[in-house]
């Protein structure tokens, strides 16, 4: 449905959003994105072999003094899953990039999104994959993106192929007046509509950091709750974001995993944050 494998093609452009941004409905209304920015996640994979949980793998995530994510590094090993982002001298994010390594001069691209702005205004996600890793959706290899007012992505068309442009799929995201993200939408894949009827009342963890929000095209306010009990949050922190989230072992919906759950490549269970804001802040830092 998605196919395609381009060679690489580095240019660097000037993209759109900038990653640092206030954050909404905290119970500390002047908490911003320097306090409570994610500094570690775990994931703990289900062995659908043996069907018990593995042991968690800890990821850390690396900013700059603005608040910008610049890597994800899997901890404690020599290979593993490495992100890294850039961003222009506005603070807004250019590529996104992530790496299959071995060692610190041995390592696989996976894929590279490059944002910028077309003529036409519309924000442009352009991918370049040099043998991405099995499991890893194969998505087309460019994206035009259409905002609203409020700077949320509501339509992603995809392209199959450059010259002519031709259209591969297009998606529609739709938010409720609560400013969640209510259904997506596939004109083209219908069999793939997705509609996301209830959220808590909490802060949703993509709010942390606008690069999350672009990343996975999903601005929701709340986090989404499954009726279907396959997903389902297990603790918050004090100021209302998630520490840990739970799934029944099922085989992953790679629509739907996000930027997080992305480096789970096979049937997961759970995913743990760590956040700045939980440990407590010394008076005057």
């Amino acid at each position: 449905m998605r196919p395609s494998l381009l060679t690489l093609v580095t240019v660097l452009v000037i993209g759109l959003f900038s990653a640092c941004s206030k954050i909404g409905k905290f119970n500390n209304p002047g908490a911003d994105v320097h306090l409570c920015n994610i500094e570690k996640f775990f994931l703990t994979n289900y062995d659908h072999t043996t069907g018990l949980p593995g042991a968690p793998v800890e990821y850390n995530i690396l900013y700059d003094a603005k608040g910008n994510p610049v890597e994800i590094k899997q901890a404690g090993t020599s290979t593993g899953y490495l992100s890294r982002f850039t961003f222009d001298k506005k603070g807004k994010m250019t590529v996104y990039r992530l790496d299959n390594f071995r060692s610190l001069t041995d390592s696989t691209i996976i894929f590279i999104h490059h944002y910028y702005n077309a003529p036409d205004g519309r924000l442009i996600v352009d991918t370049v994959y040099n043998l991405p890793s099995p499991g890893f959706p194969i998505i087309p290899p460019f994206d035009k993106l259409v905002l609203d007012e409020k700077e949320r992505v509501i339509r992603d068309s995809g392209f199959y192929s450059r010259n002519p442009a031709i259209l591969d799929d297009l998606v529609d995201y739709n938010y409720n007046a609560n400013g969640n993200l209510a259904s997506v939408i596939d004109e083209i894949f219908p069999t793939l509509n997705t509609t996301y009827p209830l959220y808590d009342d909490k802060v949703n963890y993509r709010q942390t950091n606008r690069a999350w929000q672009l990343i996975d095209k999903n601005y929701s306010w709340n986090n989404r709750l499954d009726p279907a009990g396959l997903y389902h949050i297990t603790g918050y922190n004090a100021f209302g974001l998630p520490r840990e989230i739970a799934y029944t072992p099922t085989p992953p919906d790679y629509n739907n995993v996000g930027v997080f759950l992305l480096y789970s490549p096979y049937i997961y269970n759970t995913l743990n944050f760590q956040y700045a804001c939980d440990a407590p802040v010394s008076p005057g830092k």
